[in-house]
Parts: structure tokens; C-alpha cells; sequence
């Protein structure tokens, strides 16, 4: 302090932290649309180059994507965790109309050409995403991680809809699922709500206990909400802006975040979330000339 004001030190500080867990968090990637990322040298088992139909915005998805795996392998992350909604699905309802292709085997190879190298040498954990993105005979995240477990992955575990999980080597609790109520305005009051009924819930003996992290998927937006005793988060996507009934209600609120979550657990068990996020490429609603 030099008359009472703050002098910062000549050479930039430094902190030493050794890290227990790093944990990156995947969701909504809806691999087989035509607004979401898609990789490629994807051929159809009749030798068709699915991935010759992305479009630039498609292509640009990738390119943050690889960012991403550069990220993750970075920090050295031991664990993903894919939060649904990997595939787009068939889209019944329109036909299968924004779609790159509607066979969901052609959807799931795609999935797991893209998820392979992440999720390489890796613990995985998937749950289920929404319903209409899924299919109504079979279980594809299912799928898809146990072929991720059978090729590249150290393990595997499958979930379904929901999870509880204490990471290994820490004291630290993960609450984990992809879907989450509406909030007509602001999403921030429905997650708070969330934390105050968990902890109410707590309190009274319902839960044996609460946990430290509480994620979620599925509004393609990233949200952090820092509580003393609780994290919340909502994660960021791979797809772009893309023209649907619900989208277009509320067009500047509905713009989506793309990127990824790392998680840290320190050797004090303190946690740490570093959001990355990428510019939203325009595929359906780019600037034209008139």
C-alpha cells in the first residue's frame, strides 16, 4: 500500500493448484440436424457422405469442437459426462424436415465418430435426454455409451434420466439430469427455486443429502448460479439458432450458448467451473439482402 492506495506486484501472481477430479460436461449436441455440429467423413453403410451435406455453419461447429478437445485435454480432464440430447432424432412431427438424415442407426454412428476422441481413455457417464429426441423402442444414449465403453472409453456408466453421483477420491456430490421444468420469464428464479426445495427437502429427511453440484441441460444456455453451500448450472450446447414454434416466442432470449463445462475439485475439495463458450454460428436465421 503506497498512501493508501493498492499497488499491484511487479511480476503477475501465480497459484499452485493440484486438482483430484476435472470433469467436462457435454450436452445437446442433436447430431443429425442440420443447425447442430456434425462431423466428418461420416459415409451411410451404402457408401453416402452424410457429412458432404453440412452446411458452413455446420463446419464452424466442428472447428469450436476441436477447440473444445484441445480444452479437455488441456486441463487433463478424467471424466465426461454426456447430458443428453446427443441426437437430433427423426423429428416425427415435421417429417423428419431439418434433419441430415432421419435413420437413427446413421445418427448414432455419427454420435460416437464425434464422441470417440473426447471420451478416449476417459470415464464416461451418459443419461437420457428428452423424450422426443430419443426413440420410442429403444434406448440410444444407451447405445451410444455402451459403444463408447466397448471402443475407447476407460469405463462406462449409463443412468438414464437421473444420477446421483459422488465422484471418486472426493466428498463432492453430483445431481445430474437433462430436462428441467419451463420458466416463462426469468430461468435464474426457477434454478434457485430448485436449490431452495433441495435444501428444504434436506432439512426435513427427505434426501440423505444434498448435493454440492446441481446440473443441468436442455435450454441450450449456460447459466451459473453460485450458492454458499450449492452450484447450479445449465450447459451450453452445440446447435445453432434453428426455426421452431417455441424459438421464435422470445428470439433474443432463445439465442443459444455453444461451448462447454469443466468442473475442478482441488485437493481442499474446493470446486471451480470454467465456462467455454463459442460465437453461435447464423444458419436458419442469417442477415440477408432484400
Amino acid at each position: 500500500m503506497i498512501n493508501n492506495k493498492w499497488t499491484p506486484p511487479p511480476e503477475p501472481r501465480t497459484l499452485s493448484v493440484k486438482f483430484k477430479r476435472v470433469v467436462a460436461f457435454v450436452a445437446d449436441t442433436h447430431i443429425g440436424s442440420r443447425y447442430a455440429i456434425f462431423p466428418p467423413n461420416v459415409l451411410s453403410k451404402e457408401g453416402n457422405n452424410l457429412s458432404a451435406m453440412r452446411n458452413a455453419g455446420q463446419v464452424k461447429l466442428y472447428e469450436y469442437w476441436q477447440k473444445w478437445e484441445e480444452i479437455c485435454d488441456a486441463w487433463g480432464a478424467d471424466t465426461v459426462i454426456l447430458l443428453g440430447d446427443i441426437i437430433q432424432g427423426n423429428n416425427p412431427a415435421g417429417r423428419g424436415v431439418g434433419t441430415i438424415t432421419t435413420d437413427l442407426d446413421e445418427q448414432k454412428d455419427a454420435a460416437v465418430t464425434l464422441l470417440s476422441t473426447i471420451c478416449k481413455d476417459r470415464i464416461v457417464h451418459c443419461l437420457s435426454g428428452t423424450p422426443y429426441h430419443e426413440s420410442i423402442d429403444t434406448r440410444i444414449h444407451y447405445d451410444i455409451a455402451k459403444e463408447l465403453g466397448e471402443t475407447v472409453a476407460k469405463e462406462w456408466h449409463f443412468h438414464g434420466l437421473l444420477a446421483n453421483i459422488k465422484l471418486k477420491g472426493t466428498g463432492r456430490i453430483l445431481n445430474l439430469a437433462h430436462g428441467v421444468s419451463g420458466a416463462s420469464i426469468y430461468r435464474t428464479t426457477l434454478m434457485d427455486r430448485e436449490a431452495l426445495f433441495e435444501a428444504a427437502a434436506y432439512g426435513l429427511g427427505d434426501l440423505d443429502f444434498l448435493p454440492d453440484v446441481v446440473v443441468r441441460a436442455h435450454w441450450h444456455r449456460f447459466i451459473h448460479i453460485h450458492l454458499p453451500n450449492q452450484h447450479i448450472l445449465q450447459l451450453p450446447c452445440w446447435c445453432a439458432w434453428f426455426p421452431y414454434r417455441g424459438t421464435l416466442k422470445l428470439y433474443g432470449k432463445l439465442q443459444p450458448h455453444i461451448g462447454g463445462v469443466i468442473l475442478f475439485i482441488d485437493d481442499h475439495d474446493r470446486i471451480t467451473i470454467h465456462h467455454y463458450l463459442f460465437k453461435p454460428p447464423r444458419i436458419a436465421d442469417y442477415l440477408k439482402e432484400g
